[in-house]
């Protein structure tokens, strides 16, 4: 199942219900006593709980689920209500956190952000090597070789060949052949094309690295469909010598660069952009709950409480915002909460910013974002770096 997918299902889970998430890394030397130590966190953190009937028994599950399984994944997030029971193992450390009502997904959220699927192709003179890069992890998934057998085009070349002090074969033969080798390649080019778009829809990735010289990647990237032209990254390197080892910490800081460039670049391009644009808490949060809002760009720091109309619904930062229906604003809400569930009601784009990027972009708001209708900012900051 794909992130998108499982927020959108979990977000619909019958409310109240109790949300875990646990610290399981059993790499961890707390981890590894007779009680682990995100099992002693529970206990304590829920006993205050015990008291309130509706959740007694949810703590109890929990409970007797962590005592009968050991978790041997990184982080795990639990959602039990009286008919609902969900598990979601992590692959890396949450924050160990607690709350009974609403399913609360902003974790998963930036999980989904920070350490989504991408797609690495090595291209040389052997061929194309794909790769998925997530979590940290370098996994090959497919190999497609180069092989072009031009035996029989040679032999149809020489048989033509000039006897003794004559020149080499030239002309409509010589192009003739010329232009199978370009067709083979045009061809070969096409399957790596096709294997990566199939890739990016089976795990839902968008961003896609290019790794060989300008002569191996510009057609590949060519042959991509236009939605994923916009999310190529060509990086000039040299792979074919290379080992598994040596390719992962090439790819890893490639990767660490390219993404706080593209932060950098996207905060830059949305304070500098003279339309389609919207800043500040009032004024984004309004136009995201309107539907207006494709691509929201927040600080992952920011998280305000916030106010909610009693009349409409409408959920806003300042206490001063009057939307016409009701004067009675209660702060019942932080930022963090609400924000999953507006995401996905509107289908609307996070990107989260922070390090340099947030410096500048905390003066303005520490949030805003691109209207519906407004040129893909977000594309073009993707390939700002290695593009360039």
């Amino acid at each position: 199942m794909s992130d998108a997918l499982q927020l959108s299902s979990l977000i619909q889970l019958p409310q109240p219900v109790l949300t875990v998430y646990l610290d399981t890394n059993p790499a961890l030397s707390s981890n590894c006593r007779p009680t682990p130590g995100y099992m002693a966190w529970f206990k304590k953190e829920s006993k205050p709980l015990l008291t309130n009937d509706g959740i007694h028994d949810q703590i109890r599950r929990v409970e007797g689920f962590l005592e009968e399984h050991r978790s041997e994944q990184r982080g795990l997030a639990l959602f039990a209500g009286p008919n609902t029971w969900k598990e979601v193992p992590l692959q890396v450390e949450p924050v160990n956190q607690l709350h009974w009502g609403k399913p609360q997904l902003w974790q998963l959220f930036c999980i989904a952000d920070q350490f989504a699927p991408s797609c690495i192709v090595a291209l040389d003179r052997s061929g194309a090597h794909l790769f998925l890069y997530q979590y940290g992890n370098l996994s090959e998934l497919e190999t497609k070789g180069l092989e072009i057998d031009d035996s029989q085009w040679k032999q149809l070349e020489y048989a033509r060949m000039a006897s003794p002090g004559g020149r080499i074969p030239h002309g409509a033969l010589r192009d003739n052949y010329e232009q199978r080798m370009d067709e083979q390649y045009l061809h070969f080019c096409a399957e790596v094309a096709g294997a990566i778009t199939a890739f990016c829809k089976a795990r839902s990735a968008k961003h896609i690295y290019l790794l060989g010289s300008d002569r191996l990647t510009k057609p590949v990237e060519g042959k991509l469909p236009h939605d994923l032209r916009d999310h190529v990254t060509r990086i000039s390197h040299g792979t074919k010598e290379d080992g598994p080892v040596a390719l992962k910490k090439f790819v890893e800081e490639q990767l660490a660069a390219h993404r706080t460039e593209r932060k950098r670049q996207l905060v830059k391009d949305l304070l500098n952009s003279k339309k389609d644009t919207v800043l500040g808490p009032d004024h984004t949060l309004l136009q995201l709950q309107r539907g207006r809002l494709a691509t929201l760009v927040l600080s992952q720091g920011f998280n305000p409480m916030l106010y909610q109309c009693t009349g409409c619904g409408l959920t806003m930062a300042s206490s001063a915002w009057n939307c016409g229906h009701s004067q009675d604003l209660r702060p019942e809400i932080t930022l963090h909460e609400v924000l999953p569930e507006l995401l996905l009601k509107h289908a609307c784009n996070l990107e989260l910013v922070d390090g340099q990027a947030d410096q500048s972009f905390a003066q303005a708001g520490a949030i805003g974002g691109w209207l519906r209708n407004s040129p893909d900012k977000t594309a073009a900051a993707g390939t700002a770096q290695a593009n360039a």
